[in-house]
């Protein structure tokens, strides 16, 4: 029976002019973070194409400013469009 699509296919398609699009994009954000990104290095938030990203340490921040180029293009070409435009490093201290 052609004309029928699966759920999955459907959800893709119905979240992107859903109420709950900012939140669903950033959970792909982060999803494509986690190959790209240390283990010290956290998403602090998402909104509006502006990516904030949570340190440890003032150096690990500095490292992130000189790659952030990489990491732009690495999450937009994983997502398949331009959806991180500016990213922002907040130094964390616990």
């Amino acid at each position: 029976m052609a004309g029928f699509e699966s759920l999955g296919e459907s959800l893709e398609k119905s979240w992107r002019r859903s109420p709950i699009k900012g939140a669903v994009l950033a959970v792909k954000v982060e999803e494509a973070l986690e190959g790209l990104l240390g283990e010290e290095t956290k998403m602090v938030s998402f909104k509006e194409g502006k990516l904030v990203l949570g340190t440890a340490s003032p150096q690990e921040a500095n490292d992130l400013f000189l790659k952030s180029r990489q990491v732009k293009k690495g999450i937009n070409d994983a997502l398949g469009s331009r959806v991180v435009e500016k990213i922002r490093y907040r130094v964390k201290i616990d």
